[in-house]
This record gives C-alpha cells, structure tokens and sequence, in this order.
C-alpha cells in the first residue's frame, strides 16, 4: 500500500485550548504529539478528519496506536491536580456515527470515514477536584495503519475474490 491512496483529507478542530499544536501531515495517516490545557470542566479538543482509501483494494487497520487516558502524561503544580485532571478526562476515537474505531475495521476500497479524535474535561460538580493550578496534557498523538489486502482480486463486475 502506497501512502498516496489511504490518507487523512482533512482534519479540523474543534476548540482552540492547544498549548502545543499537532503535527498533522496531509497524505499521511499519523496526527502527531501535541498539548492542551485544559481550564474549565467541560473543555474539549475534538480533531475531525477524513480517512480515505482510494486504492483497488479493501484495507484492515492493523494497528491503532493511541495512549488511553491513563497513559497520557500530565504536567501540573502537584500530583494531586494531576491525579485529578487525570481522573476527569476522556480521550476517544469514534466515527463520525459514535461507534468506536477498533483494530481490524475495514476500510473499503473507494471509501472515506470520517472519525472524531475528541480530548474531554468531563463535567463534574466536585470543587475539590479542580486544580488548583494548570495542569498540561500530552501524549494525545495517534497513528493508524492500514494494510491493503494485496491478494484480492476484483471482478469486472465489482465483486472482491479472496486468492
């Protein structure tokens, strides 16, 4: 699979609470490291972008590297606030209809998904646990790899033969 058939089309976001911008290459399938701050319960950074697939065959996505909440680094005055952001955050990767992208979808041949990389400060009522002072986010980078299914042969009518 060459890079200029599965790429990212677009990607936009959503909230401007960026501390340190994303590298985002187009005709690539990776959204590089980046940082946010997050202020306020209900804060969020969403990424929505387009996954394509122009090439003759189906592909798998094989691998999804991505860090779960708890594996994203925080940066703030204590490890109590950081523990406490740490607790209230949710970081996802959806399609654009809610269900989650997972290891071993398919992306047809021909076919573009738009997905939603979202970060959230979930709401909550708690003061005790707002920090007390910044707390920053990292580690929020993504890379997705598709393999084409080379051994595919499609049939003048459109039909996919396994060999």
């Amino acid at each position: 699979m060459s890079n200029d058939t599965l790429f990212f089309k677009k990607c936009e976001k959503a909230l401007d609470i960026l501390s340190i911008f994303p590298t985002i290459q187009n005709n690539s399938t990776k959204i590089g490291d980046y940082s946010v701050t997050v202020i306020s319960p209900g804060d969020y950074i969403e990424y929505v972008f387009d996954v394509s697939n122009d090439g003759d065959y189906d592909a798998t996505l094989t691998n999804l590297s991505m860090n779960s909440n708890t594996e994203l680094t925080y940066e703030g005055s204590g490890e109590n606030d950081e523990n406490n952001v740490k607790s209230q955050i949710e970081y996802t990767l959806k399609y654009a209809d809610g269900t989650t992208v997972n290891q071993n979808d398919t992306l047809k041949s021909k076919e573009t998904k738009t997905m939603r990389l979202r970060l959230t400060y979930k709401q909550f009522n708690d003061v005790s646990l707002l920090p007390t002072a910044d707390v920053s986010i990292s580690g929020l980078g993504i890379s997705l790899t598709y393999i084409q299914d080379g051994n595919a042969k499609v049939n003048p009518n459109g039909t996919t033969l396994k060999s």
